[in-house]
C-alpha cells in the first residue's frame, strides 16, 4: 500500500511540473517601440505607459536620448 501511495505522489508531482512548463507565460510575444528625442521625451513615455507600454531600456545621453518600450501582443 505504501508503495502505491508513493508512486501516486510521484506521478502527481510530475504532472504538476509538466503542467507548469506548458503555461502561456513561457511564450509571451512582445511589440517593441523606440521613442527618440530630447524635446518631449518624458511626455511621450508617460503617454505610452498609459497605453500599456513599459520601459525596457534607455540610452543616448543628453545629445540624442532614446527609450525602448515593450508591450505584450
Amino acid at each position: 500500500m505504501k508503495k502505491h501511495v508513493l508512486c501516486l505522489l510521484q506521478v502527481c508531482a510530475a504532472a504538476i511540473i509538466f503542467a507548469g512548463c506548458a503555461t502561456s507565460r513561457h511564450s509571451t510575444q512582445w511589440d517593441y517601440k523606440i521613442v527618440y528625442g530630447p524635446g518631449g521625451l518624458e511626455q511621450e513615455v508617460r503617454k505610452a505607459a498609459g497605453d500599456g507600454w513599459e520601459v525596457v531600456s534607455s540610452g543616448g545621453g543628453d545629445a540624442s536620448p532614446f527609450v525602448i518600450l515593450r508591450k505584450s501582443k
